[in-house]
């Protein structure tokens, strides 16, 4: 198993449930899985750091800090009919879609719109 496999709810050999899982980068800017995993016991958060880590598709919950204004945003990337920029669903072909495509937590984005280029470092990618 990857960790680029990993889902929240699976199981390790039957024991542990990863209940949230996220990706981040590190100040060095590597890249790693932040995880709270549980147990009949109790639960217990823990970083894994792999160089497998997946990219945002479709169904991830993205947040992204604006370069140049310094504000974050959170989005879940959506297909298309399910988009609603309102309430943070945009769609995976959008302009801002597009950009994130294939980019990893810590990678820095130029998203190409119609009021002009906007500047994104990718803080985190949770992969659903």
């Amino acid at each position: 198993m990857y960790l680029s496999d990993i889902k929240r709810d699976d199981r390790f050999e039957g024991y542990l449930i990863v209940r949230s899982a996220e990706q981040r980068a590190s100040a060095n800017g590597k890249n790693y899985l932040d995880m709270t995993l549980a147990d009949k016991s109790g639960s217990i958060n823990a970083k894994m750091w792999d160089g497998t880590v997946q990219p945002p598709l479709a169904g991830s919950i993205v947040k992204v800090r604006d370069i140049e204004d310094d504000y974050e945003e959170t989005y879940e990337i959506v297909g298309s009919q399910e988009a609603n920029p309102r309430e943070g669903r945009i769609s995976d072909d959008s302009p801002v879609g597009r950009a994130l495509r294939g980019h990893r937590a810590g990678e820095q984005v130029t998203v190409e719109a119609p009021a002009g280029n906007l500047k994104f470092e990718i803080v985190s990618v949770e992969n659903k």
